[in-house]
């Protein structure tokens, strides 16, 4: 098993096979119809539609829970963004959708992937308020040397409430890893009030024949540089043991404080949500040198 703290970390440049690789974040771009993608990308993403004709549809599910819960953050007062796999840039990205709420809200962006982090790295430089956005190139697996990290660009105080945010990601987190204890790390490291957003796809509950497309959707991803793992409903509540889950608690994406009631079978998005809060347990949140536990 990977232990959180021994996830490899970002490898120097890129190498042929990852040119010739579909890359899962610029794969999601193209199923909302970004243009931060190649052609190998949009080949893949029509090869997957044919598996899972409602993969568009799921994908904007997810960037719409995304958004009620970054919207939540800032009504409960958060201020700074800790955006944890954040993939290409897309329309509706965390510090777009943070700022237009708190124009103060600060965002740092965290990913592993090359292409994610060139694409990042471009958009930053072009971005009118650089001074309140970062990017770093960490592992979601590794939260005390992320956590160091965000702190160190001066745009995160771990001393003060976060929200992690965590859209889409989880679920390329493969059962080697105990995605449980990760969580937990974090959790043990942020100040109190803290939040975190999970989004993460999967067939349990899904109706047929939705859950057998869902089966040959997920086989697809073997073809590019992340594999995709489902997990339960089960491991998705393991996932917040010694969070305080917030009102709605686990629900399908459509169904976490919906803008309005939805109009199709929730379970049909195949995504699974939540939104919870680290509370005040007595537990020290950092070690005797300062850093992230």
């Amino acid at each position: 098993m990977i232990e959180p703290e021994d996830a490899g970390g970002v490898s120097a440049g890129w190498t042929r096979a990852m040119l010739n690789t579909p890359n899962v974040a610029c794969v999601c771009n193209w199923y909302l119809h970004g243009g931060h993608n190649q052609a190998i990308d949009r080949r893949f993403g029509r090869e997957q539609q044919s598996a899972l004709p409602s993969i568009a549809g799921i994908v904007r599910h997810n960037r719409a829970f995304l958004r009620r819960a970054v919207l939540f953050g800032c009504r409960t007062g958060i201020s700074q963004f800790l955006d944890i796999g954040c993939g290409v840039p897309t329309a509706g990205d965390v510090h777009e959708l943070a700022g237009r709420t708190n124009p103060g809200s600060r965002c740092v962006h965290a990913d592993i992937d090359h292409t994610v982090l060139a694409h990042r790295q471009l958009a930053l430089r072009n971005h009118l308020n650089e001074h309140r956005l970062a990017v770093v190139a960490e592992d979601l697996r590794a939260p005390r040397r992320l956590l160091t990290a965000a702190a160190a660009t001066g745009l995160i105080d771990l001393e003060l409430p976060l929200m992690l945010v965590m859209s889409a990601v989880a679920h390329f987190v493969g059962p080697d890893t105990d995605l449980a204890a990760v969580l937990a790390r974090y959790r043990d490291a942020v100040a109190p009030g803290s939040l975190v957003a999970v989004s993460h796809m999967t067939i349990d509950g899904v109706p047929q024949p939705w859950a057998a497309w869902g089966e040959r959707f997920r086989r697809g991803y073997a073809q590019t540089n992340h594999t995709l793992h489902y997990r339960s409903w089960r491991e998705f509540e393991d996932l917040f043991q010694g969070w305080e889950l917030l009102s709605p608690g686990m629900a399908w994406a459509p169904q976490w404080n919906p803008d309005t009631p939805p109009d199709t079978d929730p379970a049909l998005a195949m995504t699974m949500t939540a939104v919870a809060r680290r509370g005040t347990d007595g537990q020290p949140q950092h070690n005797e040198a300062g850093e992230p536990r």
